[in-house]
């Protein structure tokens, strides 16, 4: 996966160019963004998706971190309500009834020893290797 980021009249975006063999169930993201989205979880705009030919075009959040953040911050009551942001949004993505996106690849997903080991290689492969070389 390569991402080109650029500045458009609509603001920052970000253009996500995957390998054109990928399905539309290995877009994983896009699903889990859509429940997030209706489910009023914070997740970048996704305005438009072509499979076909392997890329998504969305709103780019930038670089900032919540350690970046919080570095910036100048009184510790700011860092609290920083985590108590983050910590809101982890109970409402809880709090979704999974039941109702069955047809989601959502509802399959498990956070499991599987899974965790997937995203690591997929950081590795596109953070560290492509994008820091």
């Amino acid at each position: 996966m390569e991402e080109v980021r650029f500045q458009a009249t609509a603001g920052p975006l970000i253009l996500l160019d995957f390998p054109e063999n990928l399905a539309k169930d290995d877009f994983n993201f896009l699903t889990t963004q859509e429940v997030f989205n209706l489910s009023s979880v914070p997740v970048p705009k996704i305005l438009d998706v072509r499979v076909d030919r392997g890329y998504v075009l969305m709103d780019d959040l930038g670089d900032e971190t919540l350690l970046t953040k919080n570095a910036s911050v100048p009184r510790l009551m700011d860092e609290k309500q920083n985590y108590q942001q983050v910590i809101d949004i982890l109970i409402k993505i809880h709090q979704i009834d999974i039941m109702k996106y069955s047809n989601h690849s959502v509802a399959r997903c498990e956070f499991d020893e599987e899974k965790f080991l997937w995203e690591i290689n997929f950081t590795n492969h596109n953070l560290v290797n492509k994008y820091l070389d």
